[in-house]
């Protein structure tokens, strides 16, 4: 096997432990305490029919896109068509100092979602909602607005 040949075999082994390892990590249920909120959620394997509403894609370990805008009753989905296990969770992260810091908000989680899953939520009231990937705090970010 020639060294081209090496090289690519060895960074396609990387792509899958990177992968793996990122879907083993250790979660906590902190479902119990989360607050009661005016939306929905459902997580539902790619098969169901999407609402009509906003679509965002998780690929590449992002959010596309990763500002949407949508009227108050409406319903966002997220694709997870990554190979790396990803959530879509509500709150904010902080980054200082090179350390991104989940803030979860308790309003929605999707859990754990591998490839060909949806999750969706509907936002019943007017806001502004941050989200990110409690797995990719600091590359996996975004918002929902609500009008």
């Amino acid at each position: 096997m020639n060294r081209n040949a090496i090289r690519l075999a060895t960074c396609a082994a990387l792509l899958v432990l990177t992968g793996a390892a990122c879907a083993s990590g250790d979660e906590t249920d902190s479902d119990a305490d989360a607050p009661q909120t005016s939306g929905t959620e459902t997580a539902s394997p790619v098969s169901s029919a999407p609402t009509g509403g906003p679509t965002i894609t998780l690929n590449l370990i992002a959010f596309k896109p990763t500002d949407v805008q949508l009227a108050a009753g409406g319903t966002v989905t997220w694709r997870q068509d990554d190979v790396a296990t990803h959530t879509v969770t509500s709150g904010r992260v902080e980054q200082t100092g090179g350390t991104a810091t989940a803030k979860p908000d308790g309003q929605f989680d999707s859990g754990s979602l591998t490839t060909g899953q949806t999750f969706q939520f509907s936002y019943a009231e007017p806001g502004t909602y941050p989200f990110y990937c409690a797995i990719h705090p600091a590359t996996m970010t975004g918002v929902i607005t609500a009008t």
